[in-house]
């Protein structure tokens, strides 16, 4: 994800798979399926998903902040 500075993106999973109810738990602490980013937060991000059966995914994201 790419953000401009002072710019917000919201972050939100491509899930493939797996049994809902889906649990999430992002590396800011945040529990939600998605999340708001700003050009402030840091430029790693990780989520893990926990799926019905306690099957677990992890990924990471980076975002980019451009001048323009």
């Amino acid at each position: 994800m790419a953000l401009c500075e002072n710019s917000s993106g919201i972050a939100i999973p491509d899930i493939e798979g797996g049994v809902p109810p889906f649990e999430y738990q992002w590396s800011n602490n945040a529990t939600a399926e998605s999340i708001v980013l700003t050009a402030d937060d840091p430029s790693d991000f990780s989520l893990t998903i926990t799926d019905a059966c306690g099957n677990v995914a992890e990924n990471t994201a980076q975002i980019l902040i451009t001048d323009s």
